[in-house]
């Protein structure tokens, strides 16, 4: 274990590379337009907080959880669909697989790019349901009545959004390492989230009319189902525990499977291109 997270993390020469290259970038910067930048960020950032806790009576502080989640799974798709099919567009993908280094650095360290944006926006969607919380309980305002403890909701959000990223990333970069352009790579990967996210879940709700149960089962590993039932706890026949427990440990596993494929997929285009020339 020690030797395969020195090899991911500590001794990944191309997620060093990424990382210097991004710290030279914020330090070509000014420090003066650094802080502006951080200032107005951070002014309409708290602007739309306070906004949106003048509706504190009106709107409940699981929409920020649900808008953390979808959120994340955009931005994650956004940032990682064109991160191998584009080093193919820009023909440096040989020069990436003749470098000393083995295809599992370079998908962890091209998965690395999404995980600051994801922890970003989970992280800023996820504050105003604490405040929502704090002036629901100081003020005494009504919460809904079926609502589990905020902390659980919140600690599940997180959870769940973490998970989902991790498997819309493992889509993602598969489906990038599939297409030879970032079009295809991103129509392949919008396709297969709406099947995924979208069409299934119409197809679940429809045989609802047939078997409830069947139904309620096919959408238990559904991220925004398994939010649903943790906040509102009778949701339906299914534990909002077990529900939770399987929405992340299969979104979990399946991201990383389909790294693991990810990575394979690279290490097959290696040895392709290794093979001599008849």
């Amino acid at each position: 274990m020690k030797e395969l997270y020195a090899e991911l993390f500590t001794e990944n020469p191309v997620l060093h590379h990424a990382t210097s290259k991004f710290s030279r970038s914020l330090r070509r910067q000014s420090v003066a337009s650094q802080r502006v930048a951080l200032a107005l960020t951070i002014i309409v950032y708290m602007g739309l907080v306070v906004s949106a806790l003048q509706m504190v009576e009106f709107v409940d502080a699981s929409v920020f959880l649900y808008m953390s989640l979808f959120v994340s799974i955009l931005a994650t798709a956004t940032v990682l669909y064109g991160s191998l099919a584009g080093e193919r567009e820009r023909r440096s993908i040989d020069l990436l697989l003749v470098a000393p280094v083995t295809t599992n650095q370079i998908v962890v360290a091209k998965l690395a790019r999404a995980f600051w944006p994801v922890l970003s926006i989970v992280a800023a969607l996820t504050l105003p349901s604490v405040l929502f919380g704090i002036v629901r309980l100081t003020g005494k305002l009504p919460a809904v009545e079926s609502e589990a403890p905020l902390v659980l909701v919140i600690i599940a959000s997180i959870g769940i959004s973490m998970a989902t990223s991790l498997f819309v990333a493992g889509v993602t970069l598969y489906l990038s390492a599939s297409n030879r352009t970032t079009s295809g790579a991103l129509t392949s990967t919008l396709a297969s989230l709406f099947l995924i996210y979208c069409f299934s879940a119409f197809v679940a709700a429809s045989l609802g009319w047939i078997n409830r149960g069947l139904s309620d089962l096919i959408l238990t590993p559904h991220p925004f189902v398994a939010l649903t039932r943790v906040v509102f706890r009778t949701y339906d026949k299914i534990p909002a525990a077990w529900s939770l427990v399987v929405c992340i440990g299969l979104h979990t596993a399946l991201g990383l499977i389909l790294v693991w494929m990810a990575a394979r997929k690279l290490e097959m285009e290696r040895k392709r291109g290794n093979k001599p020339s008849a």
